[in-house]
């Protein structure tokens, strides 16, 4: 963690890559390599991998889970995937409507059909 917080995204991509192996964190492990990706502006591994973090994360990690959704959610808008930005951001929303700015995100992409 603190490779992916001084600035050594690929040293922590590296870290995080062994130890995705543990099967019991691969859904927190995916969303911190997600992020150390898109740090490294390598968007479809990031992608990638916080889809692979919203998949494995359970009810029992919901802060992470969606916090991973968000990250998917705000990526694939960036990536001009709206039908995958909306999927995310609307499973989110189902979880959390007061999370961080999603309503309003929501709002902008459903804004974009009218």
């Amino acid at each position: 963690m603190r490779l992916k917080t001084t600035g050594s995204p690929a040293e922590a991509i590296k870290f995080f890559q062994q130890v995705q192996i543990d099967s019991r964190r691969r859904g927190a492990v995916a969303l911190e390599l997600g992020e150390c990706f898109q740090k490294i502006k390598q968007y479809p591994l990031a992608m990638r991998n916080y889809q692979t973090a919203v998949e494995s994360l359970g009810d029992r990690e919901v802060e992470l889970r969606k916090r991973a959704l968000y990250r998917a959610g705000v990526l694939a808008a960036a990536m001009k995937d709206k039908d995958a930005a909306l999927k995310f951001l609307s499973n989110l929303a189902e979880v959390d409507f007061g999370y961080r700015d999603v309503a309003e995100r929501l709002k902008k992409l459903n804004a974009e059909d009218a």
